[in-house]
């Protein structure tokens, strides 16, 4: 009923009975979704096509080796309120653009098992891909990844290492008067190790688990990121654990590299003129780095009911946030371009905590529960840039979100599914501009009914988000589109296996 279609087909057989083949086509299509609002028709139709294929063969001795490649192609276009045609005019209209991507991607896999009883596996992949998004920037890239897996088990332990590295090229043609990047071509190498043993101390009781990886790269520099877990089991229904673990966030090209005008603060006392954000990455900026503790227990508390619950309470630091610069004026008509530098200067506290139960009532109907809680504090800053970023971070994420899922077979050949979710509401940050919109919580409900008419033919209707009003569930924070709605829908599909 939205103008929505999908199509998937895969179709493999047996060369031998140690050798197979798959090929598999995809493609999928969307109408205009309706601007959350002016329930006029947005510019978001989309149309993506994608063919994969899949070879396997059996080696023999504990090896095996697998070939594999897919090619893809998406058109989808986009409405954006932010016209910066050039600095001496300033216009905050729609503006229509298409957005077109493509890839391909060849690789392959070689695994074996040595004398010593050593499990490896190599593989490699090579990727082209292009992003164009018209009037804005166009990106070309080539990437190349090698990635080792050595496993090893004796004793008590069982240990995991590896090695990768990752070279991928990109060129960027921009719109200068709103985005570039400098240098316009760069090359990005990453190279990796890691190890982890998973160490048995009491057999069927309790483990623990540690190990660590280093990365180095030319865009960020090098990252270390240890971690250890305890898991004891004391009963064979009942689990307890504890992590600990580092984690690194690299900068990407577009932070490092880029000038990009992407916000606008609108005239307002003391300064009767908009001002208009331009942020600037000198390629500086070091990875964000992430501590973090997690609890959890999980426990069958019958044959047919299961509970999962886990807390956790990270902290962030070197978040990549601005640093107020120089102001240029603009004349005719008249404007401040207030100039942002890109660095690490961010820090906070991400708490949270996730309930998770699974209930088999019958044999034919199973009910699933689930509850995520999560609260965002981040520290004050003399900065006001980075004091602004960390209350919008706070209040941009839901406190809540709940899930309650029903799979309901009525008989051998019909199904019924009913998924009740809902979630709290937030503030977003509306982008172009830098004020804070609400995005109200909701309850929903979708609905599935499957007949399978024989071994081979299964139909089904699904309706999607039947209860509450049209509703906008995201609006982008950085690139400037127009919300869209969320809005009742039906789906009629249908599956044919042979």
């Amino acid at each position: 009923t939205q103008g929505k279609a999908g199509f998937y087909a895969r179709y493999g057989a047996s060369l031998d009975e140690d050798s197979s083949w798959k090929l598999s086509a995809q493609g999928r299509h969307a109408e205009p979704s309706k601007q959350a609002a002016s329930g006029a028709y947005a510019e978001d139709r989309l149309n993506t096509a994608a063919v994969d294929m899949r070879f396997d063969k059996k080696l023999g001795g504990g090896s095996d080796l697998a070939l594999w490649g897919n090619a893809m192609t998406s058109n989808l276009g986009d409405s954006m309120t932010l016209d910066l045609s050039s600095l001496n005019s300033l216009v905050i209209v729609p503006v229509t653009s298409k957005q077109r991507d493509s890839s391909q991607t060849i690789a392959g896999r070689y695994r074996w098992l040595s004398d010593a009883g050593i499990e490896s596996s190599l593989q490699m992949s090579a990727q082209a891909s292009s992003l164009e998004v018209e009037g804005f920037l166009k990106e070309e890239r080539r990437t190349y990844d090698l990635d080792y897996q050595g496993r090893y088990a004796f004793s008590a332990h069982d240990v995991i290492w590896g090695l990768s590295h990752r070279t991928t090229s990109d060129s960027y043609t921009t719109n200068p008067l709103i985005l570039s990047f400098n240098p316009r071509e760069f090359t990005q190498r990453s190279t990796g190790i890691f190890l982890q043993d998973e160490w048995t101390l009491i057999p069927e009781t309790l483990q623990f688990g540690m190990g660590a990886r280093w990365d180095s790269t030319n865009l960020g520099g090098n990252t270390f990121a240890p971690n250890a877990t305890l898991m004891w089991t004391p009963t064979r229904s009942d689990t307890l654990w504890a992590k600990y673990a580092q984690a690194p966030r690299l900068p990407s090209r577009a932070e490092q590299n880029v000038t990009i005008l992407n916000a606008v603060r609108p005239a307002q006392a003391p300064i009767p003129v908009p001002i208009v954000m331009r942020t600037t990455g000198d390629g500086s900026l070091t990875a964000e780095k992430m501590e973090g503790v997690e609890l959890g227990y999980r426990s069958q508390l019958s044959t047919t009911f299961n509970v999962d619950v886990t807390a956790y309470r990270y902290r962030y630091t070197d978040i990549v946030g601005g640093k107020a610069g120089s102001q240029d004026f603009v004349f005719f008509p008249l404007f401040i371009v207030q100039n942002v530098s890109l660095c690490n200067v961010g820090k906070g506290w991400i708490n949270g905590a996730e309930l998770a139960t699974d209930w088999l009532i019958t044999p034919a109907w199973r009910v699933q529960l689930s509850y995520t809680w999560t609260r965002i504090a981040m520290d004050d800053s003399s900065n006001p840039i980075v004091q602004g970023a960390g209350n919008n971070d706070e209040v941009g994420t839901p406190r809540h979100y709940g899930s309650l899922r029903s799979q309901w077979n009525l008989s051998a050949t019909q199904q019924f599914d009913a998924w009740v979710r809902g979630s709290a509401g937030y503030d977003r940050v509306n982008a172009p501009y830098t004020n804070l919109v609400r995005i109200p919580g909701y309850v929903t409900l979708d609905l599935r009914y499957a007949h399978r008419l024989n071994k081979d033919l299964e139909l089904a209707i699904t309706g999607r988000n039947l209860v509450g009003a049209h509703r906008t569930e995201f609006i982008s924070d950085y690139i400037p589109s127009v919300p869209v709605e969320i809005a009742p829908s039906l789906l009629l599909s249908a599956r044919w296996r042979f």
